[in-house]
């Protein structure tokens, strides 16, 4: 008796945990995303999931998140379920990361660093951060793969892919960013 209460209570409270997980990413399929004008595709990976992201709700969700070695990103008081490149989510408890000097975090707040842990399998780990051109994400795998949350295209933050990084075209494999000034266009994205 008393092991079927605690097998109930144990069930009962993963049930009570997963739904903790904001999910902001909704499955799309990449046919039917209509892109602006502006918009520009400079990645595209041989394999990929595509993702219409709700981008204000989780910046918003992730203003909450707790600052690392704190006792509430200890707790995993902001969970987040992230989209893998094979079409699941998984849910990673996240906090945020001063990587600026105070000073200037305070001169560029719509520039924001997180770190996190899947709550599945704390050896999978997650960076992400959002800016004025959007949200991105790069989750860790023990195996030493790596998985891209990405926007599917420039000057949108609307619509994103999640890939692997096997699944990028050699020919761009070497690629660096370009670097990016912001001008009046972009900062109209996310005043």
């Amino acid at each position: 008796m008393r092991l079927s209460v605690l097998l109930c209570c144990i069930l009962f409270g993963n049930f009570l945990f997963s739904q903790t997980a904001l999910n902001f990413f909704k499955p799309v399929d990449a046919a039917a995303i209509t892109l602006p004008e502006t918009a520009e595709r400079k990645l595209i990976p041989l394999k990929y999931q595509a993702f219409q992201l709700d981008y204000a709700g989780i910046k918003k969700a992730l203003q909450t998140a707790p600052l690392e070695f704190s006792e509430a990103a200890r707790q995993h008081e902001c969970i987040i379920a992230l989209p893998l490149a094979d079409g699941t989510f998984e849910d990673f408890a996240v906090w945020e990361i001063a990587i600026l000097e105070p000073a200037l975090a305070a001169e560029v707040p719509f520039i924001r660093t997180f770190a996190g842990e899947s709550v599945l399998d704390k050896s999978k780990t997650v960076r992400l951060s959002y800016t004025l051109k959007g949200f991105q994400a790069m989750i860790l795998k023990p195996d030493q793969g790596v998985e891209y949350i990405d926007r599917y295209a420039d000057w949108q933050t609307e619509y994103y892919m999640v890939y692997d990084r096997q699944d990028i075209p050699a020919d761009a494999r070497n690629q660096l960013p370009a670097t990016w000034e912001p001008d009046a266009a972009t900062i109209a994205i996310d005043p």
